[in-house]
């Protein structure tokens, strides 16, 4: 079995390279191929995987290697994992500090940073769906790359390939959700979920054969919440007093229904998480370098996640973690056939009541060697409908707007999003974003600056 990894300079991969070969027992691996357009970040990455794996003894019977060529690295794969991050993390921090100087969340996976990730990263992925489709039309895409929604909607619109979205539901959801339940293990944890990236509800959930009554959840859930760091935490009478369906991440709600606190706490705070991931990177690309083992690398530069309680799990575990545990259990249930219950991104096909078939949401679903099977949740209650709707109007008119270079339907995107809607500071964070950085990321959309005038307030 060979698998591609689209983004081979990623320092996630080394740990989750390290988990796939604990597991050949039940994933036959026998290579895999790296590619990237740095080569110079890919060779210290994939040369400490090599390192490790050889230090660890588990190198034996596996091929490993490394290309800049997108062609020879999908060529009859039979998974090809898209890891990507045009401009790096650099960029990530420029577009959310520019989201915070004009009163925004900055943060690279919604809002305006997430809406300018997505459009240097959408051409990039619409050709890699196109290549698979060519030289790997039976390979199955895992697209782990940010915003996971949109940038899997994008290859599902642009292509015909299989595809699944994954963040790291596995890891905060059934993970946090038997934390607040107190249920101890996370595998009798299941879930009916419907959401978009970092942004969801639960509308059912059991543990074991029985479905735990709403008034446990929103008391057990608030405390929970009472619990958490400043970071991760939103107010716990929010939570009562929105009741039900449960909402997941409670940064991300904060982000949406107490956006002037959350963007007075980034103010505050000084560094962009962006920023600080720029300084944490620069540090772990030094100990790839000269590091035999993973073990000889320092806890706390494995502290990586979208929230202070998933950083300190995956340093635990030396770097394991995002979506790491749920990509490997999405391979396994494909390879074994295993008729799984996944809750990720994937085409919701009818299975929720007025979407798109092709709009990509976050749902539960049953996934075997045959493909995936989602599970109907039919209609929405309106309170969780409406914004959905506009997050999907958001990324539609995202990929239109990367596609063509419209200037038109990128403003309307920005405006589309609950957390921008703000025509002046929508523009005038596009065209700073494009001033600095347009003509290497964004060329398509360099006509906009000619076009456009300074906005009038």
């Amino acid at each position: 079995m060979k698998i591609t990894i689209i983004g081979g300079g990623s320092t996630y991969n080394p740990p989750f390279v390290h988990a796939l070969l604990e597991r050949r027992d039940s994933l036959p691996i026998k290579e895999i191929a790296f590619m990237d357009t740095d080569p110079q970040r890919q060779e210290i990455v994939v040369n400490f995987i090599k390192r490790h794996l050889r230090n660890k003894g588990m190198l034996k019977d596996v091929k490993i290697w490394a290309t800049t060529n997108l062609t020879d690295a999908v060529a009859d794969a039979d998974f090809v994992i898209v890891t990507i991050r045009p401009g790096g993390n650099r960029l990530r921090a420029l577009g959310e500090r520019i989201a915070l100087k004009y009163g925004m969340i900055g943060d690279e996976t919604v809002g305006f940073e997430g809406f300018a990730f997505a459009l240097r990263t959408i051409p990039a992925l619409i050709k890699i769906a196109k290549e698979v489709e060519r030289n790997a039309p039976n390979a199955w895409i895992i697209n782990v790359t940010n915003p996971v929604t949109v940038a899997t909607e994008a290859m599902v619109r642009y292509s015909n390939v299989k595809i699944i979205g994954v963040g790291s539901i596995k890891n905060i959801h059934r993970y946090y959700v038997a934390r607040w339940l107190k249920v101890d293990d996370p595998e009798k944890i299941r879930m009916i979920y419907v959401g978009h990236k970092h942004f969801g509800w639960y509308l059912k959930i059991w543990v074991g054969d029985k479905e735990v009554p709403i008034d446990e959840m929103v008391d057990k859930y608030s405390k929970w919440v009472a619990s958490l760091s400043e970071y991760d935490r939103i107010d716990p009478e929010f939570i009562r007093d929105w009741r039900w369906p449960i909402p997941d991440i409670p940064l991300f709600f904060k982000y949406y229904y107490m956006t002037d606190y959350a963007v007075d706490f980034w103010k505050k705070r000084g560094k962009t998480r962006g920023e600080e991931v720029v300084e944490l990177q620069k540090e772990l690309l030094e100990w790839f370098k000269k590091a035999n083992t993973i073990d000889d690398i320092p806890d706390y530069l494995f502290r990586r996640g979208s929230t202070e309680l998933e950083r300190g799990e995956a340093a635990k575990r030396r770097g394991y973690g995002a979506y790491m545990p749920q990509l490997i259990e999405i391979l396994d249930a494909i390879i074994n056939d295993r008729n799984r219950l996944i809750c990720e991104m994937i085409p919701q096909s009818g299975a929720v009541d007025g979407f798109d078939e092709k709009a990509v949401l976050r749902i539960p679903f049953i996934l075997n060697k045959r493909g995936y099977w989602p599970i109907r949740i039919g209609k929405l209650p309106p309170e969780i409908d409406g914004i959905l709707h506009l997050l999907k109007a958001h990324d539609y008119l995202t990929i239109k707007a990367a596609v063509t270079g419209s200037c038109e339907l990128a403003i309307k995107a920005l405006l589309s999003h609950p957390l921008v809607m703000n025509y002046h500071r929508a523009k005038k964070a596009f065209m700073e974003l494009l001033t600095n950085v347009g003509r290497e990321y964004y060329p398509q959309f360099m006509h906009c600056l000619e076009k456009w005038k300074e906005p009038s307030l």
